[in-house]
């Protein structure tokens, strides 16, 4: 039996290289070699899970090709619209990455609320059931008879589906549980990867069907995959947002029909995404009048202009600091004294706390400034009376607390 061809990837650029080496020759990043069985080829030369989905055509002349046909379309979100340029290009493929939870999938769902009243659209989903999407879609308030939904992560059951529905817009849900299965590799690895972006390109391209894939980030908050992976669509999309904050940003990173200096901006709510006309309006909201190391300038992103606030901390260059009664710059040799009087609470303190125990975790500080094991004792025990907290919770984990102890803990 004849031994499999295997093939080393980089999964920075995604470089082929046939040994593995620790640096990669062509990005120069480390340890990033990986290795994985080559795609069977078919005489044609073309990879097997993508050998009958298209048909054949023929190169035209460029006075003949017709561009009197509007070619994009409005997506029904003008936040939307204006990262991608003006609206969705007909046959393009967009990749859509964010982190797990930032709403790329809500997204995707909302914008078919106004995609189906014009267009067919199927949405193929490899994480969630036909029954969970069409819950989820009651939420968001999106219906629509030209709206088709798949569960499926077989490539070659997908393209059949597209085949026989002939949609005018594919969403798929996500790449990385997207899988060819003439490939032994795992679903979301390099080579799988790869073979279905190409297959998804090539029907996009073909048939002129629009395509949003979604995809995930690692944790460097790239798209988790081979590098040319962003080098084989025409737009690439990062949905943002920080884990306390319902704001989110969507940012074109590449796009080959129009500019990549637009963001979007969106608000997530319990009824899905609203978009955010005024992003000036919601960054200064809340901002006290009169705060003394704050100003507010403008900054423009692409053709809008945008309000927001800059906060710094600045070194005196005149007059005292007093600690007390004591003058903090008098005597450099007492500032180690003095960081020890002052204490910084995090605005999310409870996710400050790393300790085994909660005793351990309240001990790190009086440890580290060099005090006996009865001092540390005693402050321990003293610190946790102060707020409210018995002996018998200093044995326990940090992360057995409510979230109010863990607070008190953290404090």
């Amino acid at each position: 039996m004849a031994k499999a061809k295997t093939i080393f990837y980089c999964t920075e650029c995604g470089s082929e290289t046939p040994k593995w080496a620790g640096k990669c020759m062509a990005c120069g990043a480390w340890n990033t070699i990986v290795e994985q069985e080559a795609a069977p080829k078919t005489k044609s030369g073309r990879s097997s899970g993508v050998r009958s989905a298209f048909h054949s055509v023929k190169a035209a002349a460029l006075t003949d090709i017709d561009t009197a046909e509007e070619i994009r379309f409005g997506t029904g979100m003008g936040e939307l619209d204006r990262v991608l340029g003006g609206g969705a290009v007909k046959g393009s493929l967009v990749l859509v990455g964010g982190a797990p939870g930032v709403g790329k999938s809500t997204l995707m769902l909302q914008i078919c609320g106004s995609l189906c009243k014009k267009n067919r659209v199927l949405y193929v989903s490899g994480e969630e059931s036909v029954r969970q999407l069409k819950l989820r879609a009651q939420r968001l308030g999106v219906e629509g008879g030209n709206l088709l939904v798949l569960s499926e992560t077989a490539l070659e059951d997908v393209l059949q589906s597209v085949s026989e529905e002939e949609p005018d817009i594919l969403i798929v849900d996500s790449i990385q549980t997207l899988y060819n299965g003439a490939l032994d590799s795992p679903p979301g690895s390099i080579g799988q990867v790869k073979d279905c972006t190409m297959a998804l390109m090539q029907l996009a391209k073909g048939r002129s069907v629009t395509v949003f894939v979604i995809g995930h980030v690692n944790k460097e908050g790239s798209i988790a995959g081979p590098k040319v992976l962003e080098h084989m669509v025409d737009c690439v999309l990062y949905f943002e947002g920080e884990q306390h904050s319902t704001c989110r940003i969507l940012r074109a990173a590449k796009n080959r029909f129009g500019a990549t200096n637009e963001i979007g901006v969106f608000e997530m709510l319990d009824a899905g995404l609203e978009e955010v006309e005024n992003p000036s309006r919601m960054l200064l909201s809340g901002r006290p009048d009169g705060a003394p190391g704050t100003c507010v300038t403008c900054v423009m992103e692409g053709v809008r202009p945008v309000l927001a606030e800059i906060q710094a901390l600045l070194a005196p260059t005149s007059g005292k600091v007093y600690i007390g009664e004591e003058d903090l710059w008098a005597d450099k040799a007492k500032l180690r004294s003095f960081r020890f009087q002052v204490g910084l609470v995090f605005q999310y303190p409870e996710y400050q706390l790393f300790g085994e125990t909660v005793y351990s975790d309240i001990a790190f500080g009086p440890t580290n400034m060099g005090l006996p094991p009865e001092e540390v004792d005693s402050r321990v025990r003293q610190a946790a009376r102060f707020v409210g907290l018995s002996d018998e919770k200093l044995e326990k984990s940090p992360f057995e607390l409510s979230g109010g102890q863990k607070r008190r803990v953290a404090i």
